[in-house]
């Protein structure tokens, strides 16, 4: 669906059910409902003037048929966003006896957000894991990136009850950040003191980053992947297998099946010389890299147990 206007097309945005998507496409959905002009209707409670009842009354005001038209609008796009049949089944739960044919908005909006916003314990357990997620993987890394990821959690969490104090997230950027920055974030909280903000220190440790690693950094992309990943999905990832491996997973099949096999090149067991990290730099994952500057000895099944945590 999509509204024409003298110039412009505005597009009904998508919804597939996926919980990390879901902010990002309510963000957009709302300004496709203002655009529309039914936006009012789309709270977890019933418009005033929305009447009980489905069937037109006689002596309707002027304030309920536009009531009716915003909810009408809603179920509408709603049915038209929604990509998955478990999000259909919304839409068939918002119909009842009094609107058995259109159902009312605020039911789906009601039951999107119980699903995907919850406002309860375990959403701040969730809240936590993905703070505690957040954190600069190496001294080279745009720490912009790191920013971005704490903005992410802040944006799941707007609308509900749950507050992040201003204070819990600067002490969350002088724990994660790489130890050359501390100097630069205190030297920002004492110039700053009590008036000090996200900004404020994001804005500070970029001019530091910019004169330091600018134009030699070469891994923020790969680095801001990895961890806005992390903060939107909450799982174990298994990894690849043993270095050297990047054919296969874990503790999988293919993994056995490849235990005869060495590489010409590296000596190690598991790959070919055509997919060997250490040869073909270009097919090495983020961490592998890390392995060759850093001296570290960090292995994919390490990762893959969660013995090792990389941001």
């Amino acid at each position: 669906m999509a509204v024409e206007t003298e110039s412009k097309v505005v597009k009904l945005p998508a919804f597939d059910g996926n919980r990390k998507n879901f902010h990002m496409w309510w963000m957009r959905f709302m300004a496709y409902a203002m655009f529309y002009k039914f936006a009012s209707c789309l709270k977890a409670t019933a418009e005033a003037d929305l009447p009980a009842d489905e069937a037109e009354g006689a002596n309707e005001g002027d304030n309920v048929k536009a009531a009716r038209k915003r909810n009408s609008l809603a179920m509408y796009s709603f049915t038209l966003a929604f990509q998955t049949e478990g999000l259909l089944g919304m839409i068939y739960k918002a119909r009842d006896t009094e609107w058995p044919t259109i159902g009312r908005a605020y039911k789906v909006v009601d039951a999107l957000f119980k699903k995907y916003a919850p406002d309860d314990v375990m959403a701040r357990v969730e809240l936590r894991a993905q703070l505690a997620q957040i954190g600069m993987k190496h001294k080279k890394e745009d720490p912009t990136i790191m920013f971005e990821a704490i903005s992410t959690v802040q944006n799941h969490y707007q609308g509900t009850s749950i507050a992040i104090a201003k204070e819990e997230l600067i002490a969350i950027v002088l724990d994660k950040s790489m130890p050359e920055y501390k100097s630069v974030i205190t030297s920002e909280q004492r110039v700053k003191g009590t008036q000090v903000t996200l900004e404020d220190l994001q804005s500070a440790m970029y001019d530091y980053w910019r004169a330091m690693y600018g134009s030699t950094s070469e891994s923020s992309n790969n680095s801001k992947e990895i961890l806005l990943g992390n903060v939107s999905s909450i799982q174990e990832d298994n990894g690849p297998g043993e270095q050297g491996d990047n054919s296969t997973s874990g503790d999988g099949d293919n993994q056995r099946n490849n235990d005869g096999i060495k590489c010409s090149y590296c000596k190690k067991k598991g790959h070919h010389e055509d997919k060997c990290w250490d040869k073909h730099l270009e097919k090495a994952p983020a961490w592998h890299g890390m392995k060759k500057q850093e001296g570290t000895e960090i292995t994919a099944s390490a990762i893959g147990k969660g013995k090792v945590i990389v941001l």
